[in-house]
């Protein structure tokens, strides 16, 4: 047995190849990564991090959404002695303030990130104002990942020591205030051999997951127990089985895997768009263990899972259903291996804390709740149930869990009073989590606190009252969020209660802006706002969120519920032959992902709630009518349902083509930058030449601009076909020209073209909001030049991240004033002003050309 991850990645790697880790991009996509080719592919990485001066026991923030990069970069930082501390990546405004505070938790550690990511945190930031001094700490530190270099050395491996800090899994809950659980190498190394044990693993055996990596179950149980073991495993991004479930059981069928896992919502999710038909050919048989865990288990939806795949040879036996926490690595209970699912059904009514809970015998009693066994405490770990005193209770007993073993976390990173309140007498942790034992067997019953936990993440009610009372009239203390158990769908649902006196009709007014608000700040759905006279409290003033839920639970609230809905839906009726067909496609597809009728015309996906995972689903569904026509990034970036109709009728005009500059352009080091901008002018006498030859020609002044700046593009690129973007004729209204020079050398053909294409070919306009994520389909080389009139005060607006190169003219009395704004973020200083200076030179040339005749051939070329 080894004692650290270092000591088991160096004996795998030189161990056969054959072993090692395939990740899934798509159906027919597939790399195989030997455990030696990683361990190598790690410590390139290393040598870039120690060359900028990262050494041992110095944190890194892992924000990297490739897992392939993401493993890699892992396991350099384990290599090196160096502390990794994964966050997910994302582009939400929570993502990106949880990622501040880590950042500042961690005194502005390291982070190893791409540009994207880079790029969401970066305007994020300049959203909310922070100061320049800020921004320059989080800018110091930061590493992209597309500035590694995989041909440089190797770095020095540090042979850790079992109590060296080895990884900090910061809580997937609160952003105002996430907990670092701090985790050496040997608490690691205990947890995931007492899991191995406890599946009977051995390295005959093979994975696949399409959990986080940044997620405990996806990180420890997931990829670790392969490598720690010895047996190859399948990774596919999370995004990929929203995209395609069916994926995960086919892959699984394909590779003859034996061991993978879900939370529960998986497997509704899997279900809900599973088609027999479509599986004929699945064989199952291969699986032995199924691990289900991370949130509350559905015993019927386990049970429908297991029946609907017992055709494929999918044994009962597999279901292999544990209890964890981030605080634990991440196992603390497991059931014997071979038992399969374990329900109990006990009165709910005696689910309370100091009571003993009472088995039912009948499955059909008014009071009874089937709860899913989750096994024994496993070797190096035990658990005890207490009362509020920490005294111990006694077997069927209802009370707090506590935890202690070699695999425990002995509290968390930099937050002493979180470490206090959470570790109890001599060295026990309170888990926050409320449960019994039965004959040495767990169950969990739910939670102390009011934690909510949704589709695998931590959710806290505080932090989603903070944005409804973000509303008029609405104070704190007057609103209460909990959430409700939904077993048809298998999965809690967040219900908000808002203290409401007033007439119901402005009620649905004020509840719409609420759902829309807590959707767009925080990127979840709340299935349903109710109002209520009082907000239950204690005598402390606390709020009492678990009498509301139960009372929503005994049905008080039904019919004021139905009173609500049907007023919704006469508000929001829509008259279907007032709308277009696209319109009607989009709409009906939102109230069927959703589950939601009343989203109107002027709604999105994100003002109800709609998660990344149903944006997903959004897209493979506008694939089946309008294929092609829009992008997952494109629905990011819409308004309203009606402007992504228009977006997808207009979608084939639209032309995006970014050009190829040479690598000499590329700024190699970049987060955080300024804007670059440099200025220059025309002389006035040459620029009375310019007006007067375009007022014979037809065409406007910036017309030749544009075609100049086609011309310059072009000898740069070495490409004959170039689009650059326009706004000349209204403010916002984006313009492409795209010129093949193939068949032009003559600078006034030029310049009509552009003008014909501007002015006489509206059908080409797309909206500037509409281009915020053009920047996602450029590639590393590659940019989108823009041209404006700065009389349409385009700059104002944050636009260097899609335009990298924006050119803007100045047309004031005769005179004649250019400015080059460019992202320096990613062009070179020297190489831009080089460009400009080249442009200006050009231009001057041109006019002096004019001087002789004003009908003189200009040739380009």
């Amino acid at each position: 047995m080894f004692n650290t991850l270092v000591q088991v990645l160096k004996e795998k790697q030189n161990k056969v190849e054959e072993k090692g880790i395939t990740f899934i991009s798509g159906s027919d996509k597939e790399e195989f990564i030997s455990y030696k080719n990683l361990y190598n592919q790690a410590r390139y990485i290393l040598y870039n991090l120690q060359s900028k001066g990262i050494k041992r026991k110095d944190s890194i923030i892992l924000k990297i959404e490739d897992n392939k990069m993401f493993l890699k970069a892992f396991w350099a930082c384990l290599l090196g002695g160096i502390i990794a501390v994964p966050i997910s990546p994302g582009s939400t405004d929570e993502n990106q303030k949880k990622a501040l505070k880590i950042l500042e938790i961690t005194e502005y550690a390291y982070l190893l990130t791409d540009r994207k990511n880079s790029q969401y945190l970066e305007e994020y930031m300049k959203k909310n104002n922070y100061t320049k001094e800020i921004l320059q700490e989080a800018e110091k530190n930061v590493i992209m990942i597309e500035e590694i270099d995989f041909m440089s050395k190797l770095g020095d491996v540090y042979d850790a020591k079992p109590d060296d800090l080895a990884f900090i899994q910061f809580s997937s809950g609160s952003t105002g205030d996430p907990k670092g659980v701090i985790l050496t190498h040997e608490q690691i190394m205990t947890n995931v051999y007492d899991l191995s044990f406890a599946g009977e693993f051995t390295e005959e055996d093979s994975g696949l997951t399409w959990l986080p990596l940044t997620h405990d179950m996806g990180m420890f149980g997931c990829h670790l127990v392969p490598v720690v073991t010895g047996f190859s495993h399948c990774i596919m991004p999370t995004q990929l089985f929203i995209r395609k479930p069916t994926l995960w059981m086919k892959k699984i069928n394909d590779h003859k895997i034996t061991f993978t896992c879900s939370p529960n919502f998986g497997y509704h999710f899997f279900l809900r768009y599973f088609k027999p038909e479509d599986c004929v050919d699945w064989n199952l048989s291969n699986v032995r263990i199924i691990i289900n865990g991370a949130e509350p288990i559905s015993y019927k939806l386990m049970e429908r899972f297991l029946n609907t795949m017992r055709k494929f040879d999918l044994k009962e036996s597999t279901m292999f259903t544990g209890y964890g926490m981030a605080e634990a690595v991440v196992a603390v209970t497991c059931p014997p291996f071979g038992e399969g699912l374990v329900g109990n059904v006990v009165d709910g009514k005696t689910l309370k804390i100091g009571h003993k809970v009472t088995f039912l015998e009948d499955e059909n009693h008014q009071n009874a709740t089937v709860l899913v066994e989750l096994g024994y405490p496993l070797r190096e770990c035990s658990v005890r149930i207490c009362d509020a005193n920490n005294n111990v209770l006694n077997d069927d007993f209802v009370g707090f869990v506590q935890i202690k073993g070699k695999n425990v976390t002995k509290g968390y990173y930099k937050n002493k009073e979180a470490t206090r309140k959470a570790i109890v007498g001599d060295g026990w942790l309170n888990t926050g989590d409320v449960g019994f034992l039965h004959n040495g067997r767990f169950t969990i019953t739910g939670r102390a606190k009011d934690i909510i936990i949704l589709q695998g993440q931590n959710l806290y009610p505080h932090d989603i009252e903070k944005v409804a009372i973000e509303m008029e009239d609405i104070s704190l203390g007057e609103v209460a969020v909990s959430s409700v158990y939904n077993h048809e769908k298998g999965q809690e649902e967040i219900i908000v209660f808002v203290k409401y006196r007033k007439n119901i009709d402005k009620f649905i007014i004020l509840a719409n802006k609420i759902q829309k608000n807590i959707a767009r700040k925080m990127g979840i759905k709340v299935e349903m706002i109710i109002p209520v006279k009082r907000i239950p409290k204690t005598t402390s003033g606390k709020i009492q969120r678990y009498k509301l839920a139960e009372r929503f639970q005994n049905g008080e609230f039904d019919s004021l519920i139905k009173e609500i809905n049907l007023l919704r839906k006469t508000k929001d009726n829509i008259e279907f032959s007032q709308i277009t067909p696209t319109e009607k496609i989009i709409l009906k597809i939102c109230w069927e992902i959703l589950g939601d009728d009343t989203i109107g015309l002027n709604d999105s996906l994100r003002d109800y709630g709609g998660t990344s995972i149903h944006v997903v689903q959004f897209h493979q569904k506008l694939e089946e009518f309008f294929s092609g026509k829009v992008t997952v990034s494109d629905l990011y970036s819409y308004i309203s349902i009606s402007d992504l109709a228009k977006q997808i009728e207009n979608s084939e005009e639209i032309s995006i083509e970014p050009i190829k500059l040479p690598q000499r352009y590329f700024e190699i080091s970049s987060f955080g930058k300024n804007e670059g901008v440099f200025e220059s002018y025309i002389e006035s006498d040459i620029a009375k030449k310019f007006f007067t030859i375009s007022k014979e020609l037809g065409i406007e002044f910036v017309d030749v601009v544009a075609a100049l700046f086609i011309q310059l593009l072009s000898q740069i690129s070495g490409s004959k076909v170039v689009t650059i973007q326009t706004i000349f004729t209204a403010k916002n209204t984006v313009i492409p020209v795209g010129i093949d020079l193939n068949n032009i050398n003559d600078l006034w053909i030029l310049a009509k073209n552009i003008n014909e294409t501007i002015r006489k070919n509206k059908t080409f306009a797309y909206k500037l909001n509409q281009a915020k994520n053009f920047s996602l389909i450029k590639k590393k080389n590659e940019i989108l030049p823009l041209i404006c009139n700065r009389d349409l005060k385009v700059i104002n607006q944050n636009i260097y991240s899609v335009y990298d190169i924006i050119l803007e003219v100045d047309e004031n009395e005769g005179n004649i004033d250019l400015v080059c704004f460019f992202n320096e973020n990613r062009l070179k200083k020297d190489r831009v002003r080089e460009m400009f200076l080249s442009y200006m030179k050009l231009l001057a040339h041109i006019g002096k050309m004019l001087s002789s005749s004003l009908e003189e051939e200009v040739t380009i070329l």
